[in-house]
């Protein structure tokens, strides 16, 4: 004689979502908010901290989550969702750093004394306004191109997870 038996066996998907999607999410979009605090000299240490303990705590977040998966020698799509979100959170701090040389560079341009001797009240005023005029447009440039990227991103992820 024999016996079979069948073990129907379902994947419950809502815990895997509120344990690491929701929360990698909520992680991402608190570095990527940093993008809107003024990108002038008082905001940057604003955004660079923002940005840096979303980074930190997303990588607690990964230990924990790694720690409930099964070990195993290949790559899972849960380890390219989380190098994704740690790389371009990182990322946006490389930006923040960046964009803040390119500031100083530009203040430190204007600065010049020769030049300074030369120029008004106004047009040391003038010029001032201009750089932060760029330093602004570079940023909502950016923060257009973060979303853009990071939502395409998650479609091309769900697609490749769903079929």
């Amino acid at each position: 004689s024999k016996m079979i038996i069948n073990i129907p066996m379902t994947r419950v998907s809502t815990n895997q979502f509120i344990n690491t999607f929701f929360p990698t999410i909520i992680l991402w979009m608190f570095g990527y908010s940093t993008l809107f605090i003024d990108p002038t000299e008082n905001g940057f240490n604003h955004r660079f901290t923002g940005s840096g303990t979303a980074l930190l705590v997303m990588a607690t977040l990964i230990n924990v989550v790694k720690s409930d998966l099964p070990k195993t020698a290949h790559i899972k799509l849960i380890d390219i969702w989380f190098l994704w979100h740690v790389v371009l959170v990182f990322v946006i701090i490389v930006y923040h750093i960046t964009l803040d040389r390119i500031r100083n560079h530009l203040e430190s341009g204007s600065r010049d004394e020769n030049a300074v001797l030369d120029m008004t009240e106004d047009d040391i005023h003038s010029s001032e306004k201009h750089h932060i005029k760029i330093i602004r447009n570079i940023n909502k440039a950016c923060v257009i191109l973060f979303l853009t990227i990071n939502v395409a991103f998650y479609i091309i992820y769900f697609y490749i997870k769903l079929s």
